[in-house]
């Protein structure tokens, strides 16, 4: 401790009788030396500066000084023993020479000189080679101390400690130096003593007041009859007044009381008075701001020998806080009450067992109303018989304080049990007793929910097996994975054992496919994106699996991926079955191979006897085309074909087809006008699994199927302008994407387009692109209408009977010349498609060997075209219709015949070969002047 100024004087009129009691005693023995005198001059040296000096460091020193003239020392030192705590300081030195004493922090007390001295009450003198303290001479010895004198410092009070001195030379001090060195010790316990007292009165006040600051305590006292007060500086701050500004008065207290308590207190007081007893009360003040404190008074009455009432004292404590806490505590108290009553859940407050109260949601959900279970065992009431003793352990844990929670059952006032999840805390109701709050909630619907999930995740295990497909999830932040049971089966894994890492996984790759999906993963994982390979793994036993797994990422609601997830499926059953088919392709291909060789002969001839077998005539204009679709087959431009509706555009895209060097590739047609806009593009070029609404598969397009090829694009000028420009990239690149995908295919199919429309006309009105037309336009080819080619009309009736013939199983002898004739002379607008529907009808509605054309249907069209003969184009005269017809009929006949060798007859005779009877072919052959012989 450190030793203030004004703590260590004392009173001089003390020092000088206790330095005359002194001198008295030592001038006997020391009156004729002169080292007495100046012994006792410094002694009144020292008690002047006691009084002089308040510093304590300057004090000590100056006292040093004045005793280093009469008493020889290197150091002087202070040691002060606390025997409760049996600890050792030293709040003075003072070092002469030398490097004084540092006694170590963990030197033994009881070892210390001091400590002797405190204990005994006698001086003690050491010198080098003293062993009664030998940790201490050897301590002295390391700072070179030769000998040392230590007194006591005691006061009538108290020990305090010693006073110390210590010299480098041996045998320094007498035994006149030790009853001098004694005197000067009284005067420095005296006045250590002092700085402790007052040390100790200060920080006592200090606490009292830090004390009544934190509880917020003023203290006070009242002279009844002078009405004088005395407040403590809390009760100051408490009332709102500076206490440097004078003293209270009691009008300042009842300036402070707030008017509506005044009339109480006062009578409380005056009561107090004439009793003559103390008083307690809570009231309010009101400070100078306006703001109001609620404070509570207790006053304990003082009387005088005569028994009157002569003060009071007491205190005043703040108590508006607590007040405030009241409040708060009431209204929580009432919110807690309407929040018991709101409460969505079943609430239920017991004690002992015994039911203290419900809210409506308890009645609602156990069916007992408040009269019915206030009073009533809960247990009774709600828990079934068989879960009373699980019960028992719960309510256990919520006597030693713990908040307990537990999903169980139930049972309502019907006898029916149910699922509740159930929460209990201790509470302590009326009285200090503790209860228990519990809280009830219907989870029936999310066990049954919770039932269904299992079931489900049981469904996906299965499905999982069943589908030999494995489901997995990696979180992006921490590299967590995460396998399902069949992940692990289809890598041959434990899921025990082994856990799912990443270089788990890629350890299990091929080695010649581990890089490829390795870089793969990577770059997904980068951009976040969708991803999806095929590979092969090995297993621990040498086992190779192929896989198809793919990917994608899932993301946050500030769309950020958080994780990937997908799936593995062992195709290895698939891949196996496709290596066998594939080698059975092989092998079908070898056949296919000589089977075409085969027949290569057969084609050859076949194609000689007739190019064109499925168009009919001999017109001239019709040989023209013929010669034009003979000359662009055998070339690889794109063919565009114009003519009307039911000309035969196909079947002179088959012609060309078949002429060419494809023909033993796929035709592929596609009717444009046929199929929706937005689903032609899927048509012609594809689509992925995904790609839109309903694409639950992938789908090659046209183009990739006729890969070598020829694709047939009818009406060409029913296509979008959107779609145009990917048709022309197809043209011009040979190249195109699928719909919903991102790998470009290349295809070397050729383009026959066919349209009934102007497509000139279309590009001039931006309808059609004119890029595109110029690249459709490249070989143009124009079919006649059936009104320009009359002459083949009698060949085309006599094929479509043939046809129709073999079909209904009819046998059709003779055309009636009418007939024909008006069929020549009809002006067709509908082209072949309509004279072959008007065949199909006859057929149909002919009896007998005969057709019967229903004329009426084409009379009125008829004689239109009959006024218009001359307009149309290669119209011809009436007899040379009828020689058409006649020879039409002719070659009929006469190939018949030679195809039958003369035959007319039998089942493979010239008659069964033209439908006819064999008697109706003799008659025609009669009238066209046809003999048998000429066939022979």
């Amino acid at each position: 401790m450190a030793l203030r100024s004004a703590e260590i004087t004392s009173c001089p009129i003390c020092w000088l009788g206790h330095l005359k009691l002194s001198m008295a005693t030592t001038e006997e023995s020391e009156i004729a030396s002169g080292q007495a005198a100046s012994r006792y001059e410094a002694l009144f040296r020292v008690s002047s500066a006691i009084g002089a000096y308040r510093d304590p460091k300057e004090l000590f020193h100056v006292l040093a000084s004045e005793l280093r003239q009469v008493v020889q020392f290197d150091f002087m030192a202070v040691f002060l023993y606390d025997q409760n705590a049996n600890t050792l300081q030293i709040p003075a030195i003072e070092i002469m020479q030398g490097a004084g004493v540092v006694i170590p922090p963990d030197f033994p007390v009881e070892e210390s000189i001091t400590w002797w001295v405190y204990h005994h009450q006698q001086p003690v003198v050491v010198s080098s080679g003293d062993r009664r303290f030998p940790r201490v001479m050897e301590l002295y010895k390391q700072f070179e101390i030769a000998s040392a004198c230590f007194l006591p410092l005691t006061t009538v009070r108290r020990r305090l400690g010693s006073l110390a001195f210590g010299a480098i030379h041996s045998e320094t001090y007498s035994q006149e130096d030790i009853r001098y060195l004694s005197l000067v010790a009284d005067q420095v316990a005296l006045t250590v003593d002092n700085a402790l007292s007052n040390e100790e009165q200060q920080r006592s006040e200090a606490f009292l007041a830090e004390g009544q600051r934190l509880s917020r305590t003023g203290s006070w006292s009242w002279k009844v009859q002078g009405e004088q007060v005395v407040w403590s500086k809390e009760h100051y701050r408490l009332f709102g007044f500076d206490p440097n500004l004078g003293k209270p008065t009691l009008r300042n207290f009842w300036e402070r009381v707030h008017p509506q308590d005044e009339p109480q207190l006062k009578a409380m007081l005056d009561q107090a008075i004439l009793e003559k007893k103390d008083f307690d009360r809570e009231f309010r003040i009101v400070l100078p701001d306006g703001s109001v404190k609620n404070v509570h008074g207790v006053g304990r009455a003082v009387l005088n020998e005569s028994g009157e009432v002569v003060e009071f004292i007491g205190t005043t404590i703040d108590i508006t806080d607590r007040k405030q806490d009241q409040w708060k505590l009431q209204n929580q108290k009432a919110h807690f009450e309407r929040l018991f009553e709101l409460a969505p859940e079943a609430v239920v407050l017991h004690a002992d067992g015994k039911v203290v109260r419900i809210n409506k949601e308890f009645t609602e959900l156990f069916g007992y109303t408040a009269e019915e279970a206030i009073g009533k065992n809960i247990d009774e009431l709600i828990v079934p018989v068989e879960y009373r003793d699980e019960l028992k352990t719960l309510r256990a844990e919520v006597r030693r304080g713990q908040r307990v929670e537990a999903e169980t059952l139930r049972m309502r006032k019907d006898g029916s049990s149910f699922h509740v999840s159930f929460a209990a805390a201790p509470v302590v109701v009326g009285g200090g007793e503790l209860g228990v709050y519990s809280i009830y909630r219907d989870i029936t619907e999310r066990k049954r929910a919770e039932e269904a999930l299992k079931r489900s995740e049981a469904y996906l295990v299965e499905g999982q097996r069943l589908s030999h497909t494995g489901s997995w999830a990696r979180e992006i932040s921490t590299g967590q994975i995460f396998w399902s049971q069949e992940m692990f089966r289809i890598f041959g894994l434990d899921p025990g054992e082994e856990n799912p890492t990443e270089e788990v996984f890629l350890e299990q790759i091929h080695v010649e496919d581990r890089q490829m999906v390795k870089e793969l993963r990577h770059q997904a994982l980068l951009m976040s994106k969708y991803y999806e390979y095929d590979c092969r793994i090995t297993l621990a036993n040498g086992e190779t699996r192929y896989i198809h797994a793919l990917g994608h990422p899932v993301v946050n609601d500030a769309n950020q991926p958080v994780e990937f997830v997908g799936t593995v499926v062992d195709v290895t059953e698939q891949q196996n079955s496709r290596m066998a088919l594939e080698q059975a392709f092989v092998e079908i291909k070898t056949l296919k191979d000589e089977l075409h060789n085969e027949n290569i002969a057969l084609r050859e001839e076949i194609d000689q006897t007739s190019m064109f077998e499925e168009i009919v005539g001999k017109s001239e204009i019709l040989r023209r085309l013929l010669n034009e679709v003979n000359t662009v087959a055998s070339s690889e431009s794109t063919v565009l074909i114009y003519g009307e509706t039911g000309t035969g555009k196909e079947l002179v895209a088959r012609a060309i087809h078949n002429l060419s060097g494809r023909a033993a590739r796929a035709l592929v047609k596609v009717n444009c006008a046929a199929i929706p806009t937005g689903l032609l593009e899927s048509e012609l070029f594809g689509h992925e699994k995904g790609a839109f609404t309903g694409a639950i598969a992938q789908r090659i397009g046209r183009f990739e199927l006729a890969n070598q090829g020829t694709v047939f694009l009818d009406e060409v000028g029913e296509i979008s302008l959107e779609l145009q420009p990917k048709l022309l990239r197809v043209l011009q690149e040979k190249e195109f994407e699928r719909l919903g995908g991102a790998k470009t295919f290349k295809t070397d199919a050729r383009l026959i387009a066919a349209t009934n429309r102007d497509l000139s006309a279309m590009v001039k009105e931006q309808k059609f692109r004119s890029d595109l037309f110029y690249r459709l336009n490249v070989f143009p080819i124009r079919l006649p209408a059936l009104r320009e080619r009359q002459e083949d009309i009698p060949l085309l009736v006599q094929h479509f009977v043939q046809q129709f013939a073999r079909r209904m199983h009819k046998t059709i002898e003779s055309i009636p010349s009418g007939t024909m004739r008006q069929l020549c002379e009809y002006s067709w607008p509908g082209n072949i498609r309509e004279l072959q529907n008007v065949i199909e009808r006859a057929m149909i509605l002919s009896r007998g060997p005969i057709l019967r054309v229903q004329l009426a249907d084409l009379k009125e069209h008829g004689m239109t075209a009959s006024r218009k003969q001359s307009e149309v184009p290669g119209s011809l005269p009436r007899q040379r219709l009828k020689s058409l017809v006649e020879e039409t009929d002719r070659q009929q006949i006469m190939s018949a015949l030679q195809e039958a060798k003369g035959r007319v007859g039998g089942p493979h005779g010239a008659a069964a070969h033209l439908g006819l009877k064999r008697t109706t072919l003799l008659t025609r052959m009669k009238k066209l002047g046809i003999r048998r012989d000429d066939m022979s």
